[in-house]
């Protein structure tokens, strides 16, 4: 397909995302009715936007019964919930179906993850990559693959006492080796403000006048 509508969502505010996804595809379905297989190309164009809400838990009580529990160790039960087998990463719902695709996305895509809706907390990237995605007939989903940051503000807020306007410095990244939840996130945030250098420079300053007038200045700083 060239420049096919995958998604077309408006904002709702009982919806987890949203956004228009602009594709272009090269995928092939092979394999049996009982084991597919899905494999491909998918390019994410020019155009393309998405945002996404992270899910926030609900409040709740917490009462002090149960937060420690004696067990005595003949409890065989209780062994061997114990050494029940944790399965590590991420497993989709879907089953016995193998899928290996290479996502490539546009440095004009637009990616918004709003952290937290009610204090407006968000964080909006514009940038791209090559993305590897895999899915074994088990179920495990991987992720691997680069995506390189181009620019992108990040409003930063705690309750009503902080407010602050972040921009993110270009070749800023993130990587993912396999477990899609455990990427390296290598992002450098900037803010900038005007402000005195006099509270900083007040230990290396004399009885100098003008010194201290000029440190009295505003100038703009990055931090």
């Amino acid at each position: 397909t060239r420049n096919f509508m995958l998604m077309d969502q408006g904002e709702s505010t009982d919806q987890t995302y949203h956004g228009r996804l602009l594709v272009d595809s090269d995928i092939r379905l092979r394999g049996t009715h009982l084991n597919p297989s899905l494999e491909g190309n998918l390019r994410l164009n020019e155009g393309s936007s998405f945002s996404f809400t992270l899910p926030q838990p609900a409040p709740e009580a917490i009462g002090d019964e149960g937060v420690v529990e004696f067990i005595s160790a003949a409890d065989s039960l209780f062994l061997a919930m114990v050494h029940e087998r944790v399965t590590d990463g991420v497993v989709t719902q879907v089953e016995r179906i193998t899928v290996n695709l290479n996502v490539e996305i546009d440095r004009q895509t637009e990616l918004r993850i709003v952290i937290d809706d009610l204090a407006g907390d968000f964080l909006e990237l514009k940038g791209g990559g090559v993305l590897s995605l895999g899915i074994d007939p088990g179920g495990r989903m991987s992720l691997s693959g680069r995506y390189e940051i181009a620019e992108g503000p990040n409003l930063l807020t705690f309750y009503d006492v902080i407010r602050r306007n972040f921009r993110i410095r270009p070749g800023s990244s993130i990587v993912w080796t396999g477990d899609p939840l455990d990427a390296t996130v290598d992002i450098t945030a900037i803010y900038a403000l005007r402000t005195s250098a006099r509270d900083l420079m007040r230990t290396h300053t004399g009885a100098d006048q003008a010194q201290a007038a000029r440190l009295r200045q505003q100038y703009p700083f990055l931090v």
